[in-house]
């Protein structure tokens, strides 16, 4: 038996309240029972059992008046519902035995609000989009099975509405809080179970709502999950920690939700940002020389997509490009960064008319077969012959090349372009599928730079280069960093070579000079 200390009566115009001093902790529960009290009055009785808050019983009561013989309305159950959580989260607040018992010191008004506050900005990051498919909606479906419930529902409490984000038995929606009983979870921190409701007040047509609180990253209550009957029946301490272990789950994929909800609110915004970059031109080339290993001279360029950022500087691809190609953003970037390009080209041929330039292509251009067309009319509207440039596909994107997308290679192709396979060596596995593509060369990615001067090295390059020749690819090298790399590549019988052993990639500004002293050299 549970001992009660003498209990200390507080009266209102609209309720009594009458408070037991806490004894001992009995679990982590808060209990309303409704139920119709004689003489024209409706009762609630709130157990409400947890942690150090201990053991107390509050009664209140309310006139009932209004239509239908004094049958009281869903506002009025809603108010009195309200007041009785209101009420015990004073007392809990107000006595300083129980602020004791507690270990902390009594709150103030100004401290609730301010929590209150809190508490609505963690539960507003988990609202938003939220496709009928998800784990949390399958969660909440195992939860009313395992438990033999009709309904149950996940609900982010706010601090004006409850928002049922995922639902088994009822429909999503947007109440008012005072309507929600899963508010008074998220005020107490704490299990609600209500095993008989009284019909006709707020939860109608349900008889028991059982909710237990579901706690954000900032370790407030957000909302809560609970199950919903139209059946008065009791539901177990057992029972409640096998809810609490469902709600652990939910917790985890609100969380996950919240991630994700982040990552896309940034990448919109990311997006944005790039493609206002884009259209204002400071998306620019860069251009790493070519060299051609038997001689030394410069014979092509690269064109690196850079971002002169207003605040940033410059930026590298790996700051931007992966973000651009989750989408079609990338499409507009490509060929923003090949007719920057070509204008520059154009006015370089005039120093060197047998240069060559290389521009990279993303695989979301094979997807529209517009490009090709936008492609072909970039260049040659800059006066540029389509045979002097050669176009980068990344081997990974060979990779998974379609028939559409090997037709869309040789239409370029067929239009004077030079398709190049780039990276090539990091997927030799599927070298046979990838070279069935209509390529004229080969780029050795820079791990094959890397390790030439081992064994193993040297075996890959010698390997790699006798399938050029046997094809009649032309082959580059990149990634080279030092002479010793140059002179390898070279043995092996590579073509060109590219690397900061000769040159990072530069500003166009640059270019013009690079190209006079390699004539002169």
């Amino acid at each position: 038996m549970l001992r009660r200390h003498p209990h200390v009566t507080h009266e209102t115009s609209v309720h009594r309240v009458r408070w037991n001093r806490p004894v001992r902790s009995t679990g982590d529960s808060v209990v309303p029972t409704w139920h119709r009290s004689g003489g024209g009055r409706a009762a609630a009785h709130v157990r409400h059992t947890g942690g150090a808050q201990g053991y107390g019983e509050s009664v209140a009561t309310g006139d009932r008046s209004g239509e239908g013989g004094g049958r009281e309305s869903a506002a009025t159950v809603a108010r009195t519902y309200g007041e009785i959580r209101r009420t015990i989260v004073k007392e809990m607040a107000d006595r300083p035995d129980s602020a004791r018992l507690q270990g902390v010191r009594p709150i103030s008004a100004t401290q609730v609000n301010a929590a209150r506050r809190r508490q609505h900005i963690s539960a507003r990051h988990y609202l938003g989009r939220h496709g009928p498919a998800s784990a949390i909606d399958h969660s909440v479906r195992l939860a009313a099975r395992h438990f033999d419930f009709p309904s149950a529902q996940v609900n982010i409490v706010d601090q004006a509405f409850q928002h049922t984000i995922a639902a088994h038995g009822t429909e999503l929606g947007v109440i008012p809080r005072e309507l929600s009983m899963c508010a008074g979870v998220v005020d107490s921190g704490a299990p609600v179970v209500v095993p008989d409701i009284t019909p006709g007040g707020l939860a109608d047509p349900y008889r028991v709502y059982v909710g237990v609180p579901l706690r954000g990253r900032e370790g407030l209550p957000v909302g809560a999950l609970c199950l919903l009957d139209t059946v008065p029946r009791e539901f177990g301490s057992d029972q409640l920690r096998e809810l609490h272990d469902v709600a652990a789950v939910v917790e985890e994929q609100l969380e996950l939700r919240r991630r994700e909800q982040g990552e896309h609110t940034r990448a919109v915004a990311e997006s944005r940002e790039l493609a206002a970059a884009t259209e204002a031109g400071q998306i620019v080339p860069w251009y790493q020389p070519i060299i051609r290993l038997g001689d030394g001279r410069l014979t092509a360029v690269e064109a690196l997509a850079r971002w002169e950022h207003p605040d940033d500087g410059v930026l590298p691809p790996s700051e931007f490009l992966p973000r651009a190609e989750r989408s079609d953003l990338v499409i507009d970037l490509d060929l923003a960064v090949l007719g920057r390009a070509m204008t520059d080209f154009g006015r370089w041929l005039t120093i060197r008319p047998d240069l060559r330039i290389n521009v990279n292509l993303s695989a979301r251009h094979f997807e529209y077969a517009d490009c090709i067309d936008r492609i072909t009319e970039t260049v040659v509207d800059a006066g540029v012959d389509p045979g002097a440039v050669s176009l980068e596909v990344t081997e990974s994107t060979a990779m998974a090349a379609s028939p559409n997308d090997r037709a869309f290679l040789s239409e370029l192709r067929s239009r004077g372009f030079r398709i190049v396979l780039d990276d090539f060596g990091t997927g030799f596995s599927s070298v046979g599928h990838v070279l069935r593509l209509p390529i004229d060369g080969i780029k050795l990615d820079r791990a094959v730079a890397a390790s030439l001067g081992t064994t193993v090295g040297d075996a890959v390059g010698r390997a790699l280069m006798t399938l050029a020749r046997d094809l009649d690819f032309h082959t580059c090298i990149e990634g080279v960093e030092s002479r010793r790399q140059a002179v390898l590549a070279r043995r092996l019988g590579c073509d060109d070579g590219q690397g900061y052993h000769w040159s990072p990639a530069l500003p166009a500004s640059s270019i013009p000079n690079l190209l006079q002293e390699d004539a002169a050299g």
